[in-house]
């Protein structure tokens, strides 16, 4: 059947598919389907020859000699290809021009080097910016820390005309497409990885001629709104005092930044919704260990080309899990068949620069470099579903109920701020945005007594109240003093008769109904230190005790109107946080632990005593100080305040 040019399919390996070939005509073919292989005979027998395009005659034209192969490719094809591996959102991310792409293939030992031009099809925003701005220096790892795993940048040479050229575009901008008029050189997205794979910070980086004008344009916001501000090492990190503040400038559908903190090194600056993210960009800056200095990534740095007009990197062995990002679920097992293939991977790399009558020249470049310290989690079998959200997950998911069904919902907040609902089978229900990070639990309330329940949270600067439709029941309430720990709620008699209790940064304790409206014989006491822990309601002999602990170790135990019910003496020395509040029949037992491991039992004057201490109407305070490894070595000792 070869011999006479006929298709001939055979299966060389059990666990694999069926293979068609043939050889007619000097061409040998191959293909998992015999009836697309029959179909490519009839046009090689007589159909118009792929030759007659003249994009791809263009295109092959370019090709040298001396390679050791060549490969063609139409990328408007090929990006119908990859639709079946991830979504539509990440592909309109990647923006991949239409046209024919050709490159020369050099396979060395260490490394798989592709070269060449592309023929586009019709203009695109891709095509114009790196023709626009040229080429230029692209490295922008001195200024990141070693564990970043993936880069995305682009050369500017003229960010003003870059954005004016933008605004005329459809379609959303990309990541890097998003710049500030004073950026000059390098502007890109970076990105690190956690120990499970999965992104855990980003960076945008965009250097600048002219650092004293980007520092006042960046400080503009702040003089309608105070910003907060940090000192790290001697550099100021300044945060954005809103989300959005550039929202016109940046494009709404910008990964990063949202509500971003920033910092000038040098003449770059350094921008992050993550300010732990900006602390380890200026002490790499300060100490090196830099993304520069690791000879793993700088040994394939050397391999690419100095200068381009846009340039994208990843590390496979250490950030390939990050090509799962956007996928469909259903591709996720055919993802994990390949985890260990990226772990004898290095560098992948591809450059993108002008050429000569409106082409484009493309180098892409493929590093074998095995890494002991690859970040590949293999596959787990008992996945229930997978859902993509538009940046990491910033904090432990809270588990909702769905009044309507009895399900159980997640509601997540990503680094960004954003806040997702997702259902019990996997889908987002809804998204928005908040000011800042949720502190402590998510509550759920029934506010008008009909069975439907509310989503109830605070972050630093304002108190949110959410229908399960995502919006909001009234306005958000903006904190008087910026809180100092979440809310509690409290529902004294268990009639939905709710009272939100914030400790703000100023000691005062706000106590407020579901309208954000005082509560009525409230006293607004105010503690002599902001409090380290949400408000704790205990009823004793059916009275209620609201505890509170305060930064310096202080006690208070309030009454309903917010008047001191008992006096307590004692003073915790250096607490780190309350691990727990147990009441039991007499008395109620705050446990902490501290910096040196201490548990406290505290009674009441009140309480029975059977000792020689109980006519002295003082706290009766036992500590056991934890001094060993094990709980079974504990050193106990007895104090009386």
């Amino acid at each position: 059947m070869l011999t006479t040019g006929q298709v001939t399919t055979a299966q060389f390996d059990a666990e694999l598919a069926p293979l068609s070939f043939a050889l007619r005509q000097g061409l040998w073919m191959l293909s998992d389907s015999p009836e697309l292989l029959e179909e490519a005979l009839l046009q090689q027998d007589g159909g118009l020859p792929i030759t007659t395009d003249t994009l791809f005659a263009q295109a092959r034209a370019t090709l040298g000699k001396g390679t050791d192969a060549h490969v063609l490719l139409n990328t408007s094809r090929t990006t119908g290809l990859l639709s079946n591996v991830w979504q539509p959102e990440r592909l309109e991310h990647l923006g991949i021009p239409e046209g024919w792409l050709a490159l020369d293939v050099s396979a060395l030992p260490e490394a798989m080097l592709l070269s060449g031009l592309l023929v586009p099809a019709s203009p695109h925003p891709l095509i114009s910016s790196v023709t626009d701005q040229g080429s230029g220096p692209w490295n922008i790892s001195r200024v990141l820390p070693a564990n970043v795993v993936q880069w995305e940048v682009r050369n500017v040479s003229d960010a003003e005309s870059f954005l004016a050229a933008r605004s005329n575009v459809d379609e959303g901008p990309a990541s890097t497409e998003v710049l500030f008029p004073w950026a000059y050189g390098s502007a890109g997205i970076a990105t690190a990885c956690d120990t499970s794979g999965r992104p855990a910070q980003r960076w945008l980086v965009m250097d600048t001629e002219d650092p004293e004008r980007a520092s006042e344009e960046l400080s503009a916001p702040c003089g309608s709104m105070p910003c907060d501000t940090v000192n790290h090492r001697g550099t100021r990190i300044t945060h954005f005092p809103q989300a959005h503040p550039y929202e016109q400038l940046l494009g709404k559908n910008a990964i990063l930044p949202q509500q971003p903190w920033w910092a000038i090194l040098g003449n770059t600056v350094v921008m992050s919704d993550d300010a732990d993210a900006v602390r380890a960009s200026i002490d790499t800056w300060n100490d090196g260990n830099s993304l520069a200095e690791n000879k793993r990534a700088s040994t394939w740095f050397q391999q690419m080309s100095d200068e381009a007009g846009f340039t994208w990197w990843c590390d496979l062995a250490r950030g390939g899990t990050l090509l799962r990002e956007g996928s469909k679920t259903d591709r996720d097992s055919a993802f994990s068949a390949w985890l260990p293939v990226l772990r004898e991977l290095g560098g992948l790399s591809i450059q993108v620069s002008p050429a000569q009558h409106g082409l484009l020249h493309v180098s892409i470049g493929l590093q074998h470099a095995p890494s002991a310290g690859a970040v590949v989690p293999e596959a787990t079998s008992n996945m229930l579903w997978s859902c993509a959200i538009d940046a990491p997950v910033q904090r432990t998911p809270d588990i909702v109920i769905n009044h309507t069904n009895n399900t159980r919902e997640v509601l997540v907040q990503d680094t960004l701020h954003r806040i997702h609902l997702i259902s019990a089978t996997g889908k987002v229900l809804w998204s928005r945005a908040l000011d800042g990070p949720i502190l402590g639990a998510v509550h759920q309330v029934d506010h008008f007594k009909n069975g439907k329940l509310q989503l109830l949270f605070n972050t630093t600067a304002f108190g949110y109240l959410i229908d399960r439709n995502g919006k909001d029941v009234g306005s958000p309430l903006k904190i008087p003093s910026a809180a100092a720990v979440p809310l509690s709620v409290i529902d004294y008699e268990g009639q939905r008769e709710y009272r939100i209790l914030i400790p703000g940064q100023d000691g005062r304790i706000n106590n407020l109904t579901l309208d954000w409206t005082g509560v009525q014989g409230w006293v607004l006491p105010k503690l002599p230190a902001p409090a380290i822990e949400p408000v704790r309601h205990l009823r004793i002999r059916n009275q209620d005790h609201l505890l509170i602990i305060d930064n310096d170790g202080g006690i208070s135990v309030l009454d309903r109107k917010g008047n001191e019910r008992e006096r307590v003496k004692t003073k915790l020395a250096r607490v780190k946080e309350v691990h727990a509040v147990i009441l039991d029949r007499i008395s109620w037992v705050p446990a902490f632990i501290g910096w040196t491991r201490t548990w406290y039992c505290m009674r009441p004057p009140w309480a029975a005593r059977n000792d020689a201490r109980s006519a002295h109407p003082t706290d009766a305070v036992d500590s056991w100080t934890w001094t060993g490894m094990v709980p079974s070595r504990w050193s106990v000792s007895r104090t009386t305040a």
